[in-house]
Formats: C-alpha cells, sequence, structure tokens
C-alpha cells in the first residue's frame, strides 16, 4: 500500500494564519496610504484653485475674496461667485471656526491666513512661496 502525502490540518491552520497576518499588515498600510493620497490629492486642489484666483485677480485687475467654511471653498470678485463652490470630500475639512476670508488683490497678493486642510489627524499647511510669481506649496503633516 502506498501511502499518500497530504497536509494535515494543523499545517493549514498555520498557513492560513500566516496569510491571514500577512494580508492584515498590507491592507492596513494600504488604507493608510489611501488616506493619504487623498488628502494630498484634496491639498492639490486648493492649491491649484486658490492660484487660478491669484492669476484672475491679477489679469483682471480686480480683488476677489476667497471663503473658507468648514468643508467647502468659495471665489468671489465683486461679491459675485466667480465659480461654482468646491466641496471637500468625505472626511476633511479646513480647520476655521465659521468661515475665514483671504482677499487676493490686482497684483496677486494675498491678506489673510490659507486655514489648514485636516483630515484625521494628519493634516496639509499651505504657504504662498513666491508672492509675486504666485506660487503656494503645501505640506503634510
Amino acid at each position: 500500500m502506498v501511502k499518500k502525502k497530504a497536509f494535515t490540518l494543523i499545517e493549514m491552520a498555520i498557513a492560513l494564519l500566516i496569510i491571514g497576518l500577512f494580508l492584515s499588515l498590507v491592507s492596513s498600510r494600504f488604507l493608510s496610504f489611501l488616506a493619504e493620497s487623498k488628502l494630498e490629492s484634496q491639498a492639490k486642489i486648493v492649491k491649484a484653485l486658490i492660484e487660478l484666483a491669484m492669476d484672475e485677480a491679477v489679469s483682471g485687475c480686480q480683488s476677489i475674496e476667497i471663503t473658507f467654511r468648514k468643508r467647502e471653498i468659495h471665489l468671489l470678485k465683486d461679491g459675485k461667485t466667480l465659480m461654482k463652490k468646491l466641496s471637500l470630500d468625505e472626511g476633511m475639512s479646513f480647520e476655521v471656526e465659521e468661515e475665514e476670508r483671504i482677499k487676493v488683490d490686482e497684483v496677486g497678493s494675498l491678506s489673510g491666513r490659507i486655514p489648514n486642510l485636516i483630515q484625521g489627524d494628519r493634516k496639509v499647511t499651505f504657504r504662498v512661496e513666491n508672492p509675486l510669481l504666485g506660487t503656494i506649496s503645501y505640506e503634510l503633516k
């Protein structure tokens, strides 16, 4: 009689346990990476919107007001909406009480503070790099 080689129940249970531990480790890191990439994507959109307001103010020789609320941004030119409001993705918000306004003057200079963008314990801070060129940078923390 030929004896067939096979895995025992204990060997299969141990293999499944190792695979389960590996998958839980990989999935938690993947979810963390996914959340960080969503935050960075949203930061890029906010940065582009502010730079657009700066360009628009300079090209139109008119000041533009940027209003930040908890979950949205509005661009106003002469008190009228310049473009449709931008709503933030789920779970993200600006670090403001009610609302915060900054003004972009005719030469593209910002007056006011750009509020931080937050998602859970992560935060993005914005900074005007070069006021003459209208460039803004951000940093994930």
